[in-house]
């Protein structure tokens, strides 16, 4: 590896210098990459010359840019086979928000044009830092990818389509196209002050609101809201519910699987998913009379569509709004004011209200860890009276003193 100085001129005739470095590749080709100052040469010799000794230098012509490495990172997933509504999600990530990245102008040490068309070989920390800055200050786009002015990216999907970001950097390591991971420090921050808890009321139906959706129903909806109200479970495990799960004798529902987006019906949502829920009695005369005149389906389904098949989630929201819509339960723009998320934290505050420890609610609603049942619920517990006794005689123990 020799490092020379180039003189050459321009057109104009001006005299001007750069700093060239020759070098074979791993191939044992001469290749020749020139620089505007002798340390930038020597730096870059050097990094090269430890990139080849590790056998994981490439030349910057031979790279294969971002968009290309990103095409190989999403056959990878579909390869793992990720639920459809994942890979979706990772699909778009990629087209509309990784590939199509232009830095701002004011932004040093960033790349020029789009992002999915820099080389992975190029790729820096600084570049990585940009991208997410650019995250920051990048508008909200529709599923169909229509921009929507004005509004941001929340810092929940900022952080997933970051992480989807880092992750095509390493399938990059992984194929040994780079050796360092440009991008493994660099984050988004979570802004918890931007996290209101739930609220009875307003994201979260109070009783006379559950009692009026309950009302307005009829049918297989009825049965349907009400399960979902008093089990808290989940849109996807209602829709893979199967007659087979559900134990009216011992008054249980069994939870073991669930339907994603398109309608597929898979493994549950992790492992804390898999749970038995209790049920009391109206809700077991329900589903009693509604297993009667239930259609029967070749799947066997609690709540199968008018085909038989599995309910489409579309549908279930549909419905749920038609029903809020006629009795005048509507936010501004004319939407019911719950989702069908709405009644699995009803069920939450129903449950807490009625004395149910963290712990065993954890439990029944199927989380991971402690941890997110308190983050979600933590505000809804209520002290109790002997809680109060310690606080007046911590007090008193001051003033008295």
């Amino acid at each position: 590896m020799k490092i020379t100085k180039r003189p050459w001129k321009t057109k104009s005739g001006e005299t001007r210098t750069a700093w060239a470095v020759r070098y074979r590749d791993a191939e044992g080709k001469q290749r020749l990459k020139t620089f505007k100052t002798k340390r930038e040469a020597e730096l870059w010799a050097a990094q090269t010359k430890l990139d080849l000794d590790h056998g994981v230098h490439r030349p910057d012509r031979t790279s294969p840019t971002i968009r290309q490495v990103a095409e190989w990172w999403l056959n990878r997933k579909k390869a793992e086979r990720h639920e459809r509504s994942t890979l979706k999600s990772y699909e778009l990530h990629v087209r509309l928000h990784i590939l199509p990245a232009i830095a701002a102008d004011d932004q040093p040490n960033a790349w020029v044009g789009e992002l999915g068309d820099v080389r992975v070989s190029r790729l820096t920390r600084s570049m990585c830092d940009v991208f997410a800055l650019y995250l920051l200050t990048a508008s909200a786009r529709t599923w169909n990818g229509k921009l929507i002015v004005g509004k941001l990216l929340s810092r929940k999907t900022l952080r997933s389509v970051l992480s989807s970001f880092k992750a095509i950097v390493k399938e990059a390591m992984r194929r040994e196209l780079i050796r360092v991971n440009p991008a493994q420090d660099v984050s988004i921050s979570k802004k918890d002050r931007e996290k209101v808890p739930l609220k009875i009321g307003e994201q979260i139906p109070d009783r006379a609101d559950v009692r009026a959706i309950l009302l307005a129903s009829i049918g297989m909806w009825l049965v349907l809201f009400k399960t979902a109200a008093f089990t808290g479970m989940r849109s996807s495990e209602l829709r893979a519910l199967e007659w087979t799960e559900v134990d009216l004798d011992r008054q249980e529902i069994g939870v073991k699987q669930r339907a994603d987006y398109e309608n597929e019906i898979g493994a549950c949502k992790s492992k804390a998913a898999y749970r038995t829920v209790r049920i009391g009695d109206d809700l077991v005369k329900a589903l009693g009379a509604w297993k009667l005149v239930c259609p029967l389906n070749p799947l066997g389904l609690v709540f199968p569509h008018d085909d038989g098949n599995v309910l489409p989630i579309r549908k279930m929201l549909y419905m749920l709004k038609t029903v809020q819509c006629s009795i005048g339960m509507t936010q501004a723009n004319g939407d019911g004011k719950y989702t069908m998320h709405s009644l699995r934290h009803f069920y939450a505050s129903m449950m807490i209200d009625a004395g149910e420890p963290p712990k065993q609610l954890q439990c029944l609603l199927g989380h991971s860890t402690l941890a997110m049942t308190m983050d979600t619920y933590g505000h809804l517990f209520r002290a109790g009276e002997d809680e109060t006794a310690r606080i007046n005689k911590a007090v008193a123990s001051v003033l008295d003193g």
